[in-house]
Order: structure tokens, then sequence, then C-alpha cells
């Protein structure tokens, strides 16, 4: 995913940069350089929102996989849980026990 963000987002940018903007009669010279700082702005967020949620992702299907392991090792019986809804409730109780309880 890093590699295309970079592949699409990167010349994008260089483009806005060095392209000249068409401004209208009221408008600053600057103005169409500002929209351009802001675009790439918000480009650079939802790369490092991607590369967030990548690593939550990772970290899930860690946790779910050793879970699976820990709650699979009695093969007499079925198992069926919910790792999503066990993640969360974990991430709650962190976030709630993080301080003086």
């Amino acid at each position: 995913m890093d590699t295309l963000c970079m592949c699409l987002y990167f010349p994008c940018c260089i483009c806005l940069l060095f392209t000249k903007s068409e401004h209208n009669v009221g408008e600053s010279e600057n103005s169409g350089y500002i929209l351009d700082c802001v675009f790439i702005m918000l480009i650079v967020i939802l790369h490092s929102r991607y590369t967030i949620m990548d690593s939550l992702l990772e970290a899930n299907a860690t946790f779910t996989l050793k879970l699976f392991r820990v709650l699979g090792e009695d093969s007499s019986k079925n198992v069926f849980f919910s790792s999503s809804s066990m993640f969360s409730s974990l991430a709650l109780i962190l976030m709630g026990a993080n301080g003086t309880t």
C-alpha cells in the first residue's frame, strides 16, 4: 500500500508544485498555490492514516492468530469467537485503566 501511495501521490504533488496555477481577476496570485499546498497536506494526512491503519490491522491479525492458537488447543471442542469484539473490549479496558483507578 505504501508503494502504491508513493507512486500515485508524489507525481501529483510535483505537478502541483511546478505548474503555474490559474487565478481569477479578484484573487491574489498566491491563492492558487495555497490551494495546492492544502491539497498536498491532505495527501500527506491520508498517507499517514493508511500507515496507522496498516499497523493496526497487522496487530489485530497477530492478536487473532495467537488467540486462535490458545483457544484451539483443545481439539475435542468446537470454538467460536469474535476476535474483533475481544480486541475492541481489551482496547477499551486498556484506555479505561490508563491512569489512576
